[in-house]
């Protein structure tokens, strides 16, 4: 059985992921229709991470990909990308991600770190995203 947070720290994320609008998901929408479409639009994904040493036992790593998140997900749990996400990856956290995607590669990159600012701000304290590792709740203070 796979580790799930609270109810309350799941709402907290999605509440959190519900305050952000992608300004040009339509835009992109109509791109995908195109042959390259693929290749010009990003989507931003979200994974939960479950470290029971951590202070906050439970966390969310957030990257953009040019892939559907769930072929980026496999590629994180082969071990191509952020180390943590291959030891700590519980799954895909579609509902904080979905209502964004997809959209233009500029956009996505700013989302990507709204989206990590927004889950902070819910207190959601161990947040990592792209192919860093970012400080941390407990490394700020």
């Amino acid at each position: 059985m796979r580790p799930e947070p609270p109810a309350e720290w799941t709402r907290a994320a999605v509440d959190a992921a519900r305050t952000l609008k992608a300004q040009t998901r339509w835009d992109a929408k109509e791109w995908l229709k195109s042959t390259n479409g693929r290749k010009t639009t990003r989507s931003i994904y979200a994974i939960l991470q479950h470290d029971p040493n951590h202070e906050d036992p439970f966390g969310v790593y957030v990257g953009h990909t040019h892939h559907r998140p769930f072929e980026r997900y496999a590629e994180h749990r082969k071990g191509e990308g952020f180390a943590d996400v291959q030891k700590f990856h519980v799954r895909l956290l579609p509902e904080l991600y979905q209502h964004l995607n997809p959209m233009k590669p500029a956009e996505a990159k700013e989302m990507e770190k709204a989206l990590c600012a927004a889950l902070r701000s819910a207190g959601i304290g161990w947040v990592t995203m792209g192919s860093k590792r970012r400080a941390s709740k407990e490394k700020k203070q």
